[in-house]
């Protein structure tokens, strides 16, 4: 649980005033937003007395979440989310000249929403001692709701000089 009412609020918690708590919320939104991954809320609307008295930090929570183009879903529509995409599967494909290549294979239900397959650039630097995620300071996402297979291999190769939004390569069919 990402962010939760009582948890922010409740004195014997965090204890926080309205605008701390929205900078800890906001700095959650901003690693969703940059990281990628899913942020949850817990906002007790019936069963907590001191839900009035915490204004509209909800409400602006909400709509922020909401301008930001998320998904918002049940806890029973992210479970079913989550499933879909523990089926994806890295798959070797062969191909004509003996290389070998890695495919993203999925049978099933459309995954909605899409999954994102991320590919990071590198980015300028690379210093000894950096990892590789630091130095990745450029990605694309390509969205993919599994309705055909991806061959890992050309997509990398196209996204390193394109922008994201289609996958024009695909595995051969089993």
């Amino acid at each position: 649980m990402h962010i939760q009412d009582g948890a922010l609020f409740y004195p014997h918690r965090l204890d926080l005033s309205g605008p701390e708590a929205w900078k800890r919320c906001g700095d959650l939104i901003d690693n969703a937003r940059k990281l990628g991954g899913a942020l949850t809320i817990l906002w007790h609307d019936r069963s907590h007395g001191p839900e009035r008295f915490w204004g509209d930090f909800y409400v602006r929570l909400v709509q922020t979440l909401r301008s930001s183009d998320g998904w918002f879903g049940t806890a029973a529509e992210a479970v079913g989310w989550f499933r879909r995409r523990r089926q994806v599967r890295f798959e070797p494909v062969e191909t004509a000249d003996g290389a070998a290549r890695a495919c993203l294979r999925y049978q099933g239900e459309e995954i909605l929403p899409p999954l994102n397959i991320r590919v990071h650039r590198p980015g300028p630097g690379g210093n000894e001692g950096e990892s590789l995620w630091q130095a990745a300071s450029e990605f694309v996402d390509t969205p993919w709701n599994g309705e055909s297979g991806v061959e890992l291999d050309r997509l990398l190769r196209e996204v390193s000089g394109s922008q994201p939004g289609h996958l024009a390569s695909t595995c051969a069919p089993r």
